[in-house]
């Protein structure tokens, strides 16, 4: 199953329709200007936002979708974000269905392709797409 049929298939199931599944896909891909990104996931438990694993935290979680993998890394070493951060390679359809999917996910950043890097312990410049917005833009 294709990532874009498992988004469907996922929005679905809460009651949202594919047309606005993939009217939704269609805009943010085009605003994006991409449709693959880079996240890393941290070898350090209970790692706060940008990684995608779970965290034991009851705060709402951000991932952190980087243009490029150098990009995502360097974030990731430059926060000291685990010893051995281990990156993946996900499509804009694979980061909705993660923020339909789960409640303690609050956002995306996508974060621009020219962003400077930020200093340690703050977030790059980007687009944040919070779960509410797309749980909105899912039900017009």
């Amino acid at each position: 199953m294709n990532d874009e049929r498992a988004l469907d298939t996922a929005a679905e199931q809460q009651g949202y329709s594919p047309a606005s599944t993939q009217t939704t896909l269609a805009g943010l891909r085009q605003q994006l200007g991409r449709n693959i990104f880079y996240v890393y996931r941290s070898s350090r438990k209970g790692s706060g936002e940008g990684g995608t694993g779970e965290s034991p935290s009851s705060q709402p979680r951000t991932i952190v979708a980087f243009p490029s993998g150098d990009s995502a890394l360097a974030f990731a070493q430059r926060n000291a974000l685990g010893y051995a951060p281990q990156l993946q390679r996900l499509s804009l359809a694979r980061l909705l269905m993660a923020l339909l999917q789960q409640p303690g996910l609050a956002a995306v950043l996508f974060v621009a392709a020219e962003a400077a890097e930020p200093a340690a312990g703050r977030l790059p410049v980007g687009f944040r797409l919070e779960r509410a917005a797309l749980l909105q833009s899912l039900a017009a």
